[in-house]
């Protein structure tokens, strides 16, 4: 008998592990009651028995430990009864949260098969408690890991959240399975498994493939670790389809998306970005952002970490002028910086449409409000004025040049000096001009 065992908080890879269809009090008094147990107190062996319904005049009072666990598999193997099955199983995924346990009646095949075939049953809660529990007995050791691998444990987590056949289920039972599958496989994807990543990837794409946002969400966690671990997946069109649909989809769901497109190890991804600029993917985007400013960060973050710069005539430089203008300042800001970052790839006619489009007055209200931005607008408008000046078409500065010119003398002397040299420069070079 085992003296001293303990609640086991050590785990090989990250887990979740929900509590089995008991309310928290169950849960303590029969974890309580089983520590006893091992322990060779039997004061409270009745919390056993009434959980098992052993029959009136018997007990586990006084039986060896050994012998209960003898109990407990013959309970979990056998078929005619599904309830006992599933109580064993509450009580073997109690025991593996306890330490300094010998867990070695879990780690031979009987229990894998058993397990991994429950993982197909059409009653819902049964199978993904089974998964649960085989997530914490993988963590005991690599080889139990390959062995479900090789008895079919990716198959089987697929099978949990198939619900095609299931006719009456509820909303509750429908998103645990695929909560437990998804920590399943997302578990599975920080662990290099070459053989089996293909798949892992796959079994994400079906999850993004849902309609639920959490579903969503979950796939594209899992296909962000494989990317981030420098596994190139193949991208076919049927991916490609579902990214450019999800865009639509909440701004945490973008955020993932975007965080996949921009890393390195993602095959061809400035083709990729392009197909998506073409297809309108970042337009829809763009014309969601004023009603939500979560996105805004989340989309000019990921512009700003692209490789890709879209041409001087792709519509969305258009809309973005139309937000600078007309909409909130956060949305503004953002715009203007990202104006900014791209203007040293631009061309000079790329310059003049923005002053064309009256950017220096933008610019001229950001200066008299002190917005934080305010090294970035100033160096953008002296490239704006260069360019305009360059090709010979300050014409089009005449609604807007008196009052900037105004709003940059008003600040000499300001931020410490620091901005002064950059104002007299810009000051001099529009005056040489005349």
């Amino acid at each position: 008998m085992n003296h001293n065992t303990e609640i086991r908080r050590d785990h090989r890879i990250p887990t979740d592990t929900q509590n089995i269809n008991k309310d928290d009090r169950t849960n303590t008094v029969l974890i309580e009651s089983i520590v006893q147990f091992i322990n060779g107190d039997y004061s409270n062996v009745h919390v056993l028995d009434q959980f098992f319904e052993v029959p009136e005049g018997k007990s586990f009072a006084g039986k060896s430990l050994e012998s209960v666990l003898q109990f407990l598999m013959t309970s979990y193997y056998q078929v005619s009864d599904l309830t006992l099955s599933f109580k064993a199983l509450y009580i073997i995924s109690m025991l593996l949260e306890l330490e300094n346990l010998d867990f070695s009646f879990l780690m031979n095949d009987q229990f894998l098969i058993r397990s991994i075939g429950l993982l197909s049953s059409k009653h819902k809660v049964m199978a993904y408690n089974v998964l649960s529990t085989l997530r914490k007995v993988i963590n005991l050791s690599d080889d139990i890991l390959n062995r479900c691998l090789q008895l079919g444990y990716l198959d089987g987590i697929i099978q949990v959240t198939d619900f095609s056949q299931i006719r009456d289920f509820n909303e509750t039972t429908f998103i645990k399975s695929y909560q437990e599958a998804i920590v399943s496989v997302f578990d599975l994807s920080f662990l290099n498994l070459e053989a089996y990543n293909d798949k892992i990837w796959n079994i994400a794409f079906e999850f993004i493939k849902n309609s639920n946002s959490l579903i969503i969400g979950g796939g594209l966690k899992i296909m962000q670790v494989l990317i981030n671990r420098s596994y190139k997946p193949n991208i076919n069109e049927e991916f490609y389809q579902r990214i450019l649909e999800l865009s639509n989809a909440k701004a945490s769901i973008l955020d993932l998306v975007f965080g996949i497109i921009a890393n390195h190890h993602f095959p061809d991804n400035e083709q990729f970005t392009v197909r998506l600029f073409e297809d309108g993917f970042y337009m829809q985007i763009l014309n969601r952002i004023e009603t939500d400013s979560e996105l805004t960060k989340h989309f000019f973050r990921f512009l700003d970490a692209m490789t890709y710069i879209p041409p001087d005539d792709d519509p969305m430089f258009g809309k973005l002028i139309e937000i600078l203008h007309y909409g909130t300042i956060y949305n503004r800001i953002a715009i203007i910086q990202y104006i900014y970052a791209v203007s040293f790839e631009k061309s000079n006619d790329f310059l003049v449409f923005l002053a064309e489009n009256n950017i220096l007055a933008v610019i001229t209200e950001f200066i008299n409000s002190r917005v934080q931005v305010i090294g970035e607008i100033l160096y953008l408008s002296e490239k704006v004025i260069n360019s305009v000046i360059a090709m010979n078409a300050e014409a089009v500065l005449n609604s807007t040049i008196d009052d900037y010119l105004e709003s940059i003398q008003n600040m000499i002397g300001e931020y410490n000096g620091v901005y002064d040299p950059l104002i007299f420069r810009i000051l001099n070079n529009f005056c040489e001009r005349e």
